[in-house]
């Protein structure tokens, strides 16, 4: 008796073995009571069938109303019929004594073939039972917890009305169902309760329709009977799910909630009559999922594009991070209010918590970012210590509530954002974190489309960070805009999220239209500048885009991040670059670099405090590596020069996109003349790379027209000329001299025409060489502590006072072993114009000190010596080229009546203090024609008397010293004129440089057939195509050697180059040197591509490394400098050679 019917009476209640009897004490029995977890006990199974079937035949009203609601139900597919349960099922699966209990007692004894259950849901509805066919359950408390079963139910009752109103609301279904329910009548009801229903039917849904008699016979069985309305197919059932969405395979994607905890109703409720609820499904396979209708588990298969995802994975049930602030506390002002509840855990405190979502779920749900932050709401739980989160997603509210632990590190570690910005076509975004990994977890950029920014170290420390934001992979970018930030913990080695932030609304770059930028770069051997023409707008480009905290954060400088305070606010910084240690960029090559090697590496002077902050870095693993040289030395520095590019064009792009609204199209990269072409074409290919890399980084453009977009043909000779804003003139010839780290560029100019374009490996990096022979104890060179104690004197920091300080003991060159050249230029950069000037007065005034003893005068200092030489030389070599060139034009006194005007530019004149020259146009007058003079008396003979006029009438008009007033314009007027030169460049067709020394008898050979000697003179033009003129080679003949036939073996080549070696009457080159001289010059291993005169400067007297001058002499890397300077006594081991007198215009006043 107390067997009870497995499975269909929802579940199996234990105790019980199979065909097995017990002794039972009849005073312990219990009366028998429904169990309102189960259908019935037997035997009362078909009691309360029969009483139920008596209550509708005597005229009960609410058996009736219900009857008919169970036949209403079942033909709508609310209510199904179980697996029959057949003789043999139930011997085979229950107990012995099951099947002859039920066969016995039946009402129709012998004619029992199975017992059938009518069910909602998982809940037992009645069952099956002659004459009335349906019959009610009669325990019925589970019935109000069915949620498929509670909206048919009046109490505890089945009520007809709420049928009738929730599933008879249509017409033409109201009609099948009252049709459906005549034909159960006649069909398969006894007489007498087939007249019960007509009348049922009647009274609820008035008289019987016509054409009944014509309809198909019902079974007898209600197995066998069609449904009222049809069942949903597979298809429908997966269209019927309430939360899915498309994705980006072409499929839907399903967000299961099965296994959901604390479902809301609308999870559990059916969706619709007849149909599952969303917790009915759940996944079978990664392509299949199972869903539970009418008592079976239908497979529903998934198309190729479809995917199954379970919802509760998508949140977070561990605990979550909490920060808690003080209220008035504005160091969060960019995290949404949605995070920030008062009184959690104290009065006086906001806490902020994060969602304790995972991003997974913002990608799958991008609208949960949007700006507005709608769809989001938090609130404390009842308990205090736990927030409930409520999310919209699909139109559904999902609840979920979560849990919370103190993150009280992370109240201290920070993360900044640059761009500062957002805009939908800007795609890099870049944060940097600070906070230590095991304690502050780590934070990553959410974009709007939910995709979760990559996460890389800085350093081995594991105290620094970034994240990025990068183009999607599509052909056309989305919009990827931070809206929010995904903290991760690490667990066990691994890191874990645990919460999400979701960003108030950042600053954006505006409604302004984008205008097209063309961005002009002088890449220079020591600084490099940055200019654009934009809008209407052409200027220098200088860098102002600070980061943005996002998360705390004290505003001060990182290297290796986009600076809060900007440096080189001159226009221009050194081109240095500093690389992390612990990067191990050893390896990498142009072609691998990425975007996170952009912070482990740093343009110093990009900071205001750059050289203070590389200086102050340590050592180990904290360390930076300092690269120069970058322009030249391609083999050793060709990924720390694309490096240091790409960093540039980045925060170039940067704050011209945001800041100037200009979006750059069009590029310019300046080249040195002196640059060989196989270097001059890596190094465009190379900028060509650089730039098509952050034309995707920072808009997305995969097919950028980089070819079309870059000008490769502007050097910095017609460059510099363009730059100087000289309004032309042809009266006059314009002798530009533009003087850089490595090269001097040269132009002569009449008008518009462009007459001379050349380059010299003759610059500050040849000053330096020199001047840092007085920091070597092995080298006993004149006043080398006097130079020392005035070049730091000019590099002591803003704030020092103007004391002498010994260059050599200053941080950076004694601890850092940095090079002179690389702490000058990083020192001078960041030193402000005002204290510049300040010092350069101090040290010119304490150099022309008469009463300074002997032993402090700079008077007889070898670096006097040198540095005088250096800017004579380079002034003198312009000299010559400009004479050269109104001799070939013929320009006599009628044609240039105002004669030759010098403009000087470039940051080497800063150094004219070290020469004991004023930094003045009219102090460099004075030297310029007294070069000139001897240039005249050296170069006059063998000339035509129209020659000789010219020569003669040659005169020197005015010298324009850019940098005079302003320190920064001698540098950033270059790429201003690059951008001039590649908007309406006129050059002459023959620009070539001239020879600079008359050479009687020069052969030139194809590799075949060498020609016959011929004489090239000063004046005549230099180049490969100008020699073939000259020879009457043919155009594509290739020149393999050109040969130069030696004078006497003791004499210069030329008498113009004593030009360059004298000083006053005294020849300074040893008269033996000559020869070797000679020799060198006569070798034409670097002919056509250098002058004879230029090879004579960078080769002999410079000894450029590159050039490979077999003279050079182990310790002293200018041979010929050298001899020169310990010929006029500039070493303390001999006495000085006595000066001729210096005629010295004097422009400026010293107090």
């Amino acid at each position: 008796m107390g067997l009870l019917i497995n499975h269909g009476m929802l579940g199996e209640v234990g105790g019980f073995r199979p065909r097995t009897f017990f002794s039972i004490d009849p005073h312990r029995v219990t009366p028998p009571a429904p169990n309102p977890r189960f259908f019935e006990t037997l035997p009362t199974i078909w009691a309360a069938a029969y009483r139920f079937r008596q209550g509708v035949e005597q005229g009960d009203e609410i058996a009736r109303w219900e009857w008919l609601t169970l036949f209403v139900l079942h033909a709508l597919g609310v209510a199904y019929l179980t697996e029959p349960l057949t003789p043999s099922a139930l011997a085979r699966e229950y107990p012995s004594a099951l099947q002859p209990a039920l066969e016995t007692t039946h009402p129709q004894a012998g004619q029992f073939r199975d017992a059938q259950i009518l069910s909602v849901g998982a809940t037992t509805l009645g069952g099956v039972y002659p004459d009335i066919i349906f019959f009610p359950a009669r325990a019925r408390s589970r019935w109000q917890t069915e949620s498929y079963l509670l909206p048919y139910l009046e109490g505890e009752r089945l009520s007809w009305a709420r049928t009738r109103d929730a599933l008879l609301a249509d017409g033409f279904e109201r009609e099948k169902c009252h049709r459906h329910l005549r034909r159960v009548a006649s069909d398969a009801l006894p007489l007498s309760f087939g007249k019960i229903l007509d009348a049922l039917c009647d009274a609820a849904f008035g008289s019987a329709p016509y054409g009944l008699d014509q309809a198909p016979r019902l079974s007898p069985t209600p197995a066998g009977w069609p449904l009222v309305r049809e069942q949903p197919q597979p298809m429908e059932l997966l269209e019927l799910y309430p939360l899915r969405k498309p994705n980006a395979n072409g499929g839907q994607t399903y967000f299961l909630v099965d296994k959901f905890p604390a479902p809301p109703s609308w999870m559990t409720t059916a969706l619709g009559p007849g149909r599952p609820s969303p917790a009915s499904y759940r996944m079978l396979g990664p392509n299949a999922i199972g869903v539970e209708t009418r008592g079976r588990l239908e497979t529903l298969t998934l198309g190729p594009g479809d995917e199954i995802v379970d919802l509760a994975s998508l949140f977070l049930s561990d605990y979550v991070g909490r920060v808690d602030y003080p209220r008035d506390d504005q160091r969060l002002s960019l995290i949404h209010p949605v995070h920030k509840l008062q009184g959690l855990t104290d009065a006086s405190k906001v806490s902020v918590c994060l969602a304790p979502v995972t991003s997974r779920l913002l990608a799958y749900f991008p609208e949960l970012l949007a700006e507005d932050g709608a769809g989001l709401r938090a609130k404390p739980a009842f308990d205090g210590q736990r927030v409930e989160w409520d999310f919209q997603l699909c139109g559904r509210e999902i609840r979920w509530t979560g849990r919370y632990f103190e993150a009280r590190d992370l109240a201290v570690a920070s993360l900044s954002l640059w761009p500062p910005k957002v805009d939908p076509q800007w795609h890099f975004y870049a944060a940097h974190g600070l906070g230590l990994r095991d304690r502050a977890g780590r934070w990553r950029l959410v974009d709007e489309a939910g995709r979760l920014g990559d996460l890389h170290e800085l350093g081995a420390a594991q105290d620094e960070y970034v994240t990025l934001l990068t183009p999607p992979a599509a052909a056309e970018a989305a919009s990827n805009r931070p809206r929010a930030l995904s903290w991760w913990w690490p667990v066990q080695g691994r890191d874990v999220e645990r919460g999400i932030a979701w960003l108030a609304k950042l600053p954006d770059a505006g409604s302004r239209a984008l205008a097209d930028a063309h961005l002009a770069v002088d890449f220079g051997t020591s600084n490099t500048s940055v200019a654009f023409a934009a809008g209407g707008i052409t200027d220098t480009l200088r860098f102002s885009l600070a980061p943005l905290r996002l998360w705390n954060g004290d505003g001060a400088n990182r290297l290796g991040f986009a600076p809060f305070n900007w440096g080189g606010s001159k226009g221009y910084f050194s081109t240095t670059l500093l690389t992390r240690r612990a990067a191990g960029l050893q390896s990498v090559t142009p072609e691998t670099l990425a975007a996170e090697h952009f912070f482990a590496a740093a343009i110093p002077n990009l900071y205001a405090d750059g050289l203070n902050r590389m200086l102050a870095a340590g050592s180990g693993t904290n360390a930076w590596d300092l690269h120069d040289s970058l322009k030249w030395d391609q083999a050793r520095t060709s990924a720390y020069r694309a490096l240091f590019l790409r960093l540039l064009l980045l925060y170039a792009h940067g704050e011209l996109f945001f800041n100037q609204r200009a979006r750059v199209t069009d590029y310019t990269f300046t080249f040195p003349l002196a640059m060989s072409k196989a270097d001059r074409d890596a190094f465009h290919a190379q900028n060509q790379r650089s730039i098509s890399v952050i034309q995707q980084l920072c808009h997305g453009e995969r097919d950028f027209e980089v070819a079309a977009r870059y000008r490769a043909n502007v050097d910095e000779s017609a460059a510099a000329a363009a730059g100087a804003n000289l309004p032309p003139s042809a009266d006059r010839l314009d002798l530009f001299i533009d003087v850089g780290g490595g090269t001097a560029d040269i132009a002569v100019r009449r008008g518009t025409e462009i007459l001379v374009l050349d380059s010299l490996r003759l610059a500050g990096r040849q000053f330096f060489r020199a001047a840092e022979q007085n920091l070597s104890p092995r080298v006993k060179l004149r006043r080398a502590n006097v130079f020392r104690r005035h070049l730091g004197l000019l590099l002591a920091p803003d704030d020092a006072a103007l004391a002498e300080m010994d260059v050599s003991d200053m941080p950076g060159i004694r601890e850092h072993r940095l090079s002179l050249p690389t702490f000058y230029l990083l020192r001078v950069n960041e030193l402000k114009s005002e204290a510049f000037v300040q010092r350069e007065h101090a040290i010119l005034k304490r150099q022309r000190d008469a009463s300074l003893p002997e032993g402090q005068s700079y008077r007889d200092a070898y670096q006097r010596f040198c540095a005088q030489m250096f800017f004579r030389h380079l002034l003198a070599y312009g000299l010559v080229q400009a004479a050269a060139a109104a001799i070939e034009r013929n320009l006599n006194q009628s044609k240039l009546p105002h004669g030759l005007h010098l403009v000087l530019g470039g940051n080497a004149w800063g150094l004219l203090l070290f020469a004991d020259f004023e930094r003045s146009g009219a102090a460099l007058l004075t030297e310029a024609e007294t070069l000139l003079n001897r240039l005249k008396r050296c170069a006059r003979e063998g000339l035509s008397p129209e020659a000789r006029d010219c020569l003669d009438d040659l005169h020197l008009h005015d010298v324009t010293l850019l940098n005079e007033g302003d320190i920064s314009r001698a540098k950033t007027n270059v790429p201003i004129g690059a951008l001039t030169v590649s908007a309406t460049q006129s050059v002459s067709r023959r620009a070539a440089p001239f020879a600079g020394a008359n050479l009687p008898q020069v052969t030139i050979s194809d590799g075949a057939v060498e020609s016959a000697p011929r004489q090239v003179r000063w004046f005549d033009r230099w180049s490969e195509a100008d020699l073939k003129r000259l020879f009457e080679m043919e155009p594509d003949t290739d020149i393999r050697q050109v040969t130069i036939r030696l004078p006497g073996a003791s004499q210069p080549l030329d008498a113009l180059l004593t030009l360059f070696t004298s000083r006053g009457p005294t020849d300074l080159i040893p008269q033996k040197k000559w020869a070797t001289i000679n020799g060198y010059l006569a070798g034409g291993r670097h002919y056509p591509a250098l002058t004879p005169l230029a090879l004579f400067l960078t080769g002999v007297l410079y000894a450029d490394p590159d050039l490979k001058l077999v003279t050079s002499l182990p310790d002293q890397p200018y041979p010929m400098i050298e001899a020169m300077a310990r010929k006029a006594g500039l070493y303390d081991d001999q006495p000085p050679l006595a000066d001729e007198p210096e005629t010295r215009r004097q422009t400026m006043t010293y107090e």
